[in-house]
């Protein structure tokens, strides 16, 4: 791979409709919710693990970079000399591979029918060169991808390694199109450098975080989530695995009666499947995706009364997704789960709320409309721009930026028991609680929760 700043270029891409992935399926799925019979379309994908690296010897986390071509496509397409034009049209090899390179933890699909720790040391090894235990990896996050369209769970772990561990290269499989390099950042001046066995220094992480410089990242939520738990939670003396739900959902609604049937795949939605076929450097191969349009999500502090608001949304996928991984269910067909023995509550994450945008939309003009849907007024001049994050590095190659503005006072929208969006309020009391809660929603949701402990002396200014 050519180091960051060079011209490296993506040359020779086509792209097929027609095919069969092992990566990804869309369905139609149909469900009685309460009285009413209601039709998504689902996303059949595998959930993923992470881990969060520490070299005890060079005090410093591992992290790796690895070129994303839903990333790249998802980059590339949405530029505004290409607005319009179909992905056949662009003039790829135009463009630097560097759009993307994305910083991310050491991280893999569950593709096997392994314990997930197993499944979490062999990435180590495969990805980072290090033999780590599977009684070494102490879990830290569980959380929820895609609660839109897959209902994925990403299962996050944190492991110590030095030199004595060290096995490989590492590198990631080069079979399996990836080829991963380790990086050492320095995010506050713009500049990347890289080097073997080079790691983030705590310096380095910890200004990945400062809230001047909004947080933003060329990698998932997931980065930034397990920096915030290395540098703040870990201090707290034990991993993030409380079972004191905090975070009940309300007014929920019975799932029953499922069924599932391929999905012709809707334009309006932004999601094509495609297979795309490349040449970057020495690796020629071919990469599932499902681009996504972009998004915009915004959290909001209520100062009268001292509660952070976020949202109850109603995500049938998000139950799919959590009946799927159960032991129970592995390798049976979907028609096969009996659906009415499960938790309806998982249909009901907690999330930040948002909307969809479009390349030439001003993101901090959507982020005061998200509020005002809400019934809250929000200044422009008001918002902080907190976070931005590559949401879908694997297959969608979508970003969500995240805003941040205080209101005084309850929201002036009636309350909808009906909608699939409900505001929920949480003092800041039982804030570090939540962060805990298990299962609780995606990334985006625990990293607000966290920026917001971390910052509340800027937030009350």
């Amino acid at each position: 791979m050519a180091a960051a700043g060079s011209s490296d270029r993506v040359t020779n891409v086509s792209f097929i409709t027609d095919f069969v992935s092992k990566y990804q399926k869309g369905l139609e799925m149909e469900f009685d919710h309460g009285t009413s019979r209601r039709k998504y379309e689902y996303n059949v994908k595998f959930s993923s693990v992470a881990v969060l690296l520490y070299h005890t010897e060079l005090n410093k986390l591992l992290m790796v970079r690895q070129f994303r071509p839903a990333v790249f496509v998802g980059r590339v397409s949405r530029m505004a000399e290409n607005l319009g034009k179909s992905l056949e049209e662009i003039e790829w090899e135009k463009y630097d591979a560097n759009l993307g390179y994305t910083l991310e933890l050491c991280a893999g699909i569950i593709d096997k029918d392994l314990p997930i720790a197993d499944v979490a040391r062999e990435e180590v090894a495969e990805e980072c060169g290090y033999a780590v235990r599977t009684d070494d990896l102490l879990p830290i996050f569980t959380s929820l991808t895609g609660t839109h369209q897959t209902g994925n769970t990403d299962f996050m772990f944190y492991a110590e390694i030095d030199e004595s561990m060290k096995i490989s290269e590492g590198g990631g499989n080069l079979a399996e199109g990836e080829a991963i390099t380790k990086l050492r950042l320095f995010p506050w001046k713009n500049r990347m450098k890289e080097s073997f066995q080079v790691f983030l220094t705590p310096e380095e992480a910890r200004q990945m975080l400062v809230p001047s410089k909004n947080c933003v990242l060329q990698g998932p939520a997931g980065v930034l989530l397990a920096i915030q738990w290395w540098l703040h939670g870990r201090s707290r003396g034990s991993p993030i695995t409380s079972s004191n739900d905090i975070y009940e959902p309300i007014n929920t609604k019975n799932l029953s009666n499922f069924s599932f049937k391929d999905a012709l795949y809707r334009q309006v939605d932004g999601y094509a499947p495609r297979r795309m076929f490349f040449t970057l450097g020495p690796m020629t191969r071919s990469w599932d995706l499902a681009l996504a349009p972009n998004n915009v999500v915004i959290l909001l502090f209520d100062k009268a009364s001292q509660e952070l608001i976020l949202t109850q949304m109603f995500r049938p996928a998000a139950f799919v997704g959590r009946a799927r991984k159960l032991k129970e269910n592995a390798g049976k067909q979907l028609s096969e789960i009996g659906w009415e023995s499960y938790d309806v509550r998982w249909s009901y994450p907690l999330e930040l709320d948002g909307c969809l945008v479009e390349p030439k939309d001003d993101l901090f003009s959507t982020a005061t409309s998200v509020a005002q849907k809400l019934g809250y007024r929000v200044d422009v001049a008001s918002l902080l721009h907190i976070g931005q994050f590559v949401t879908g590095v694997s297959q969608s190659g979508n970003v969500q930026d995240v805003f941040f503005s205080t209101v005084n006072g309850p929201s002036t929208k009636p309350l909808d028991t009906e909608s699939d969006v409900i505001e929920r309020r949480f003092h800041v009391s039982v804030l570090p609680q939540l962060f805990q809660q298990r299962s609780l929603g995606p990334p985006t949701t625990y990293f607000a929760i966290q920026w917001f402990l971390e910052n509340q002396s800027l937030v009350n200014t």
